[in-house]
């Protein structure tokens, strides 16, 4: 082991465990990447004035996205309920408040799908550079060779945010066409988009250290595919964090740093 690995406490115990094998274990690999993430930050005081910034611009835009949805959603929900079972009494206000319900959740992966986008865009404007600093930054204290470091251009990040932005609309299509499968649409679109967002949102952070290899984000997407147990768990971290108001930012700049350690247990 290299000196820069051996000073790195949380690093070499998590390098020390073989990567798992088994679709479950890549899962617990991904939701645990950012809490060794947050040890490894803890153990680099050096690493904390690159996070402070990105962590306060974070939290805005977080703040911005759950006030969309929680507003979007109470709309939404208040008026189906005023147009299905507000319309009805007795067992008619049953059926139709089942009928409210298989709706809302077949438009949920939507409103989710529609969130994930709003922050893309956001959180790539002011965060990314920020962000790719950071990851560099452990990149080195980790031991990467320089020479192995070749950062994406700002037109390719720029594309390849265009790209993002396609698949997005191209997956919440996709779910859309689910609903309209009798009696079990709106349970496939419900829980389809929500790995499908899960894998979104693990493969954005898992994309910082990735663009630091040379990889834009086109290439990115067969890389998350080989490894979409661990980008979902990363993703479930990232998006409960997103939906959780003011302290939900705070760990985000974490799964930055643990999507850095997480890179080297992928295929």
């Amino acid at each position: 082991m290299n000196s820069a690995l051996a000073d790195n406490a949380s690093y070499s115990r998590w390098l020390a465990r073989a990567p798992a094998t088994n679709a479950s274990d890549r899962f617990w690999e991904g939701i645990s990447a950012p809490w060794h993430g947050w040890r490894f930050l803890r153990e680099h005081p050096r690493l904390w004035s690159l996070a402070a910034l990105p962590t306060l611009l974070n939290l805005l835009i977080s703040l911005l996205v759950a006030a969309a949805v929680i507003g979007g959603g109470y709309w939404l929900v208040a008026g189906l309920h005023d147009r299905f079972a507000g319309q009805f009494t007795g067992w008619g206000w049953y059926a139709a408040l089942a009928g409210e319900v298989l709706l809302v959740l077949a438009i949920a992966p939507l409103v989710l799908i529609m969130a994930v986008i709003m922050w893309k865009i956001l959180t790539t404007i002011f965060c990314g550079y920020l962000f790719s600093r950071l990851a560099l930054e452990v990149e080195r204290l980790i031991g990467m060779d320089e020479r192995e470091l070749r950062p994406v251009s700002f037109f390719a990040e720029a594309a390849g945010l265009v790209f993002s932005l396609l698949v997005l609309i191209i997956g919440s299509t996709v779910l859309i066409a689910l609903v309209f499968i009798p009696v079990v649409g709106g349970i496939l679109s419900f829980v389809g988009g929500t790995l499908f967002t899960c894998w979104i949102m693990g493969l954005d952070y898992l994309g910082y250290p990735l663009a630091l290899r040379g990889l834009p984000r086109w290439s990115q997407y067969p890389f998350g595919l080989r490894n979409s147990s661990r980008a979902i768990g990363l993703g479930l971290f990232v998006s409960t964090c997103e939906f959780i108001p003011v302290l939900g930012a705070i760990p985000l700049t974490s799964a930055v740093v643990g999507a850095v350690l997480l890179q080297r247990k992928c295929d």
